[in-house]
């Protein structure tokens, strides 16, 4: 249940929500009509949207549903994030989810504002030295991607936006990185120091981007020459593998010109090595869907494709 109180700001008339209690220490969103105050100017469709899902948020802190207010008042920041009410509730979901350095990191912000509302900022300082006590020698971190609609996994974070800006305690951590209808990004990232880690996710390569392609020899031909696409490999055979759509020449000893085969986006090719006597070959080549479960090998070129994190130190 909440108590609904008119107020005014600057002449004009807006609606705050108070609990009734506070034992909390959340402050609840105010849905406003009203010019100069936060997220005051949003289109009326985004202010409702942001408002209730403020509101929402808040009653599942109170259900200690902590993640989920999380989850809801991120949503709301994604909106408008100039309301230091709507982030000093997410610092405090995080502080109580356990996640004392994203707290820190929230709460640190809030400081550096300098409010006016002198009851709030002796707030916001309680809240920071609190989590300070507890993490203090938490690291600051930046993701930027170069796709947009990128979500990503740090730890135990799941599912954040890009970009994206936090602290985590120092160590080795997992990092994952996915959008639809792309290959995922899996890396590991260090995070120690004072200062901002920058971390730099690569453009996702699109799955309608490759193929795969399955080589059989004839008995005594042990390798053949992968040419295409500005690359040429050596491979034994047989050998199975992904590669960029397109067409690809395959040459063995004893062949004197080299076969082509056409790889399909996200199809198996299967191309069967027939030596004719002489010196000449032909190919028998099969197009199937690929398989539910990538081979091994394949999986592991698809990750390794996808390039290294470029982490980078800002120092200052």
């Amino acid at each position: 249940m909440v108590e609904q109180v008119k107020v005014k700001v600057r002449g004009t008339r807006f609606f705050k929500l108070f609990p009734l209690g506070l034992a909390l220490g959340l402050l609840w969103p105010m849905a406003t009509v009203a010019q100069g105050v936060p997220c005051g100017d949003l289109p009326e469709t985004k202010a409702q949207i942001f408002f209730e899902l403020s509101i929402q948020a808040v009653e599942d802190y109170q259900a200690k549903n902590y993640e989920s207010a999380i989850t809801k008042t991120r949503k709301a920041m994604s909106i408008c994030d100039e309301d230091p009410g709507v982030e000093y509730n997410l610092g405090k979901a995080y502080q109580m989810a356990g996640y004392c350095p994203m707290a820190l990191h929230h709460f640190t912000r809030l400081a550096e504002l300098k409010l006016r509302d002198r009851d709030f900022n002796k707030r916001i300082q309680r809240a920071l030295d609190e989590t300070r006590g507890e993490c203090s020698d938490a690291v600051p971190f930046e993701v930027l991607c170069e796709d947009g609609g990128v979500l990503f996994t740090i730890g135990d974070m799941e599912n954040l936006p890009c970009p994206f800006v936090g602290r985590l305690l120092p160590g080795s951590y997992d990092i994952s990185a996915k959008k639809a209808k792309y290959f995922p990004f899996e890396a590991m990232v260090s995070l120690s120091g004072p200062d901002t880690v920058y971390i730099d996710i690569p453009a996702l390569r699109s799955l309608d981007s490759v193929g795969y392609l399955a080589v059989q020899c004839p008995e005594g031909v042990s390798a053949f020459t992968l040419a295409g696409n500005g690359t040429s490999e050596v491979h034994a055979c047989p050998w199975e593998g992904e590669v960029e759509v397109g067409t690809y020449l395959i040459a063995i000893d004893g062949v004197d010109e080299p076969l082509s085969v056409q790889v399909a986006s996200q199809e198996w090719t299967t191309y069967a090595i027939q030596p004719i006597g002489g010196g000449a070959a032909s190919c028998g080549c099969q197009v199937r869907q690929p398989a539910a479960a990538w081979p091994l090998g394949a999986l592991a070129l698809a990750l390794g494709l996808v390039g290294l994190t470029v982490l980078r130190r800002r120092v200052g």
